[in-house]
């Protein structure tokens, strides 16, 4: 109960903090803060993932709804409320700062470059403190974290009242909800990993890492607005809606091998196969795809983003990034390592024109998208001592499955795709055949998962259902002279169809397994 009370206050807090900011007319865009979110959410759960494998707090298991797979010295893995928390404070800081801004106006900055030299050195500089003085670790990372930030934002501090404001602000908010959730037993810090001061009941770490929180989250925001969009284009280019379908399958793959990865590095692992690998799939996708896409009516939303001259030299840097991330994620865990080389091995060879291009040979695309999908279950998967027979039906019902959706997603871009003459498999076929095509993809997935039903429980027969809903979703259009609106019509019923179909296989599968 304690869980559930934790996670309805975070979601009840989040629409608070939106409607007052509507009702005073000081709503934050969403290009403004979806890839501060993103940002902020990301590296805080590593940094609370580390503190977690190393003892610096916990959560006990009556105290939340659930826990990450892997665990530190107190045997709890990272509560899932955390993943609600993270975004919800970031919005909160966003929204404080822009409710206690008189005007809008451009926010003042360090470069890139003398950030980055910055926070290099202030963490060669704890390293060293933390090594000579004997400062517990939590106390030592924190403090690192709040001096970086306040560092950074020291501009913004100068020149806006705003942003002073709203780290006072966020510092009594989270003194009065740290000490109300350490009185409930949501949180417990052991004293060695600690300073020993307190604020009421609360560490005084817990301010500090709201302080370096809040002051990273408004530079993130400011460095965004400076930007010109270009932050938010690249978090489009990532597909922030398709993280889950990578995410998940990689995390139900874990699970369903009963693997015993270490607390951060499966989260490395999963936030990689979430966000990094989706960055490089669909990035390179973009870069090579401009032609295409400036003739596509749905770029330039969630679907995929419509990329500016000025974007391409900050998506190559992603590019090089994400892609030099999975490998250094890679590495910390032999058995993945292949997978995520392969993967994107597999992105290059997709779309890029130096490296295949497949995208642009017809049933090879569908072919090679499929396998984009099924290598995060698979690197999941490897992660057990032993590979088990059972898994390779459903794994490859599972491509099938995806196979089928890249060519419904190919029906409706066959138009703009003619026109900047890319060969595809719905420009080869058309549409009819290919949604045939499509349709019989998703019936081989069915009938795959019944043929191996058999001593796996009701979870495999539930699940061999799931593509038939895709399948009926398609059949329009199988009718004579389907047009770019009905193409679109299926799409978005597998866009809202995907994750609840997705989710709910991957629960059923991974009961049967088990």
């Amino acid at each position: 109960m304690i869980g559930l009370a934790y996670l309805a206050g975070i979601i009840a807090s989040t629409f608070g903090t939106l409607a007052l900011a509507r009702r005073l007319n000081r709503l934050p865009t969403r290009g403004e803060v979806a890839p501060v979110i993103a940002l902020l959410t990301t590296a805080f759960l590593l940094i609370d993932a580390a503190g977690i494998a190393r003892g610096w707090f916990y959560t006990p298991a009556v105290a939340t709804l659930g826990a990450l797979p892997g665990s530190g010295p107190y045997g709890r893995g990272l509560p899932v409320e955390e993943l609600f928390m993270l975004p919800f404070l970031a919005l909160l800081t966003l929204t404080l700062q822009r409710m206690s801004r008189r005007a809008t106006r451009a926010a003042a900055t360090l470069t890139y470059s003398r950030a980055i030299a910055i926070a290099i050195a202030l963490v060669i500089i704890a390293a060293i403190t933390a090594v000579t003085s004997g400062a517990p670790e939590y106390t030592t990372v924190v403090a690192t974290i709040a001096a970086l930030g306040l560092v950074l934002a020291a501009p913004l501090l100068a020149a806006d009242r705003s942003a002073v404001i709203t780290l006072a602000l966020l510092l009594a908010l989270t003194a009065i909800f740290d000490n109300t959730l350490c009185a409930a037993g949501v949180f417990h810090y052991p004293l060695s990993a600690r300073s020993g001061i307190e604020i009421g009941i609360a560490p005084i770490e817990d301010l500090i890492w709201a302080l370096g929180f809040g002051s990273l989250t408004l530079v993130a925001g400011a460095w965004s607005q400076r930007s010109r969009g270009t932050a938010w284009r690249l978090l489009l280019a990532s597909r922030p809606a398709s993280w889950i379908n990578t995410a998940l399958p990689f995390l139900a793959g874990v699970v369903a091998a009963g693997a015993q990865a270490g607390g951060v590095s499966l989260l490395l692992l999963l936030l990689w196969w979430g966000v990094g690998y989706n960055a490089v799939l669909y990035g390179i996708n973009d870069l090579y795809d401009r032609a295409s896409d400036e003739l596509n009516a749905r770029k330039g939303g969630i679907e995929g983003a419509l990329l500016q001259p000025r974007d391409l030299r900050a998506l190559r840097v992603l590019l090089a990034c994400s892609a030099t991330g999975g490998l250094l994620v890679a590495f910390t865990d032999a058995s993945a390592a292949p997978f995520v080389v392969g993967a994107i091995a597999l992105a290059a060879l997709y779309s890029a024109p130096w490296f295949g291009r497949t995208r642009c040979i017809p049933i090879l695309d569908a072919i090679t998208s499929a396998s984009h999908f099924l290598l995060p279950p698979l690197c999941g998967l490897a992660l057990a001592v032993q590979f088990d027979a059972a898994w390779v039906a459903p794994l490859v019902a599972y491509g099938c499955w995806n196979a089928g959706n890249h060519l419904v997603g190919a029906i409706q871009d066959r138009t703009a795709d003619r026109r900047a003459k890319l060969a595809t498999s719905a420009t080869l076929l058309g549409a009819r055949l290919t949604a045939l095509m499509a349709i019989c993809a998703y019936l081989v997935a069915s009938i795959l998962l019944v043929a191996n039903a058999s001593g796996h429980g009701t979870g495999f027969a539930v699940a061999a259902a799931l593509p038939l809903v895709n399948a009926l979703s398609t059949t329009p259009l199988l009718r004579e002279g389907t047009t770019v609106r009905d193409a679109r019509a299926a799409w978005r019923r597998f866009m809202v169809l995907n994750v609840p179909i997705g989710a709910v296989a991957s629960v059923l599968m991974i009961a049967s397994w088990q």
